[in-house]
């Protein structure tokens, strides 16, 4: 029963990564979020380029992002000159971000297919599976609402303890929460 409990606990946690992810990625591509922040903002007057150009530089930018491109060459007038956007430094920058969020769909995709794989393996002629169900549900839960301290109203970003990586910060607070679901 244990060992069903830890994979039905490992299921959810996949699965809410994977649905956090995709959230991630339809708010990262949704153009009108880009174009109410940059009219609240005043973000081509402070680029010094028209809203047309800058919606244009926008639209590459996320194409590169997803795939669609092989490259951030997009002119722009600029300050009065006509003038690539991007300069080699973002560029090189930009190839990085790429990566990162090309990997984060990669593991998106991975962790929903094992994450359901999973779930319905271990649910598979188990006679209590609205028990193991409700297990893996809630000890997934604790892990994500434990992972990070909780934000006071307003508060954007979150400090770590001194000495800590967020990186490791956070995959300790994970791996200890499976363990305690684990000796459940």
């Amino acid at each position: 029963m244990k060992g069903n409990k830890f994979a039905a606990a490992a299921a959810f946690f996949l699965l809410t990564l994977a649905a956090m992810l995709t959230v991630v990625d339809v708010l990262c591509f949704d153009r009108g979020v880009y174009t109410k922040e940059y009219a609240k903002n005043g973000t081509a007057e402070y680029m010094q380029m028209s809203d047309e150009d800058l919606e244009h530089t926008t639209d590459v930018l996320l194409a590169y992002l997803k795939d669609e491109r092989d490259d951030l060459y997009v002119k722009a007038v600029v300050d009065g000159t006509e003038r690539e956007v991007f300069d080699q430094r973002e560029k090189l920058h930009m190839i990085d971000v790429k990566a990162l969020y090309q990997n984060a769909m990669t593991f998106r995709t991975a962790a929903a297919v094992i994450g359901a794989v999973l779930l319905c393996a271990v649910l598979y002629g188990h006679e209590k599976k609205r028990e193991l169900l409700k297990f893996g549900f809630q000890a997934a839960s604790f892990s994500f609402s434990h992972s990070y301290p909780r934000l006071p109203y307003g508060q954007r970003s979150i400090s770590m303890p001194s000495g800590s990586s967020s990186m490791k910060y956070s995959l300790t607070t994970i791996c200890t929460c499976l363990i305690r679901v684990r000796n459940c």
